[in-house]
């Protein structure tokens, strides 16, 4: 369902978007609707969301810590010091 469908139906009380960029971009088109009720939700934790937009609730994947998981178990695994290992992560709310 597309912001312009949700719009014409009742207006849920949170609209969760899969990236900060989406969410930025629900956040202009409901300024422009005038729609104040709603509260936006995202995944990424980019740095200028909490500048631009401090009331979008962000979830932080945890992308950093990943990639330095990732980089580390590599260079073990080329120097033959480890074996795959399975690594969880954690998300963060920003």
């Amino acid at each position: 369902m597309s912001i312009r469908q949700a719009s014409s139906c009742r207006i849920p009380p949170r609209l969760v978007c899969a990236t900060d960029t989406l969410a930025l971009g629900a956040s202009k088109y409901l300024q422009e609707q005038r729609i104040e009720t709603l509260q936006l939700a995202s995944v990424g934790n980019t740095p200028l969301i909490k500048f631009l937009h401090p009331e979008i609730v962000t979830v932080d994947p945890g992308y950093a810590e990943a990639g330095r998981q990732a980089a580390s178990q590599l260079i073990e695994q080329i120097n033959g010091r480890c074996d795959p290992r399975r690594i969880v992560i954690p998300s963060t709310l920003a």
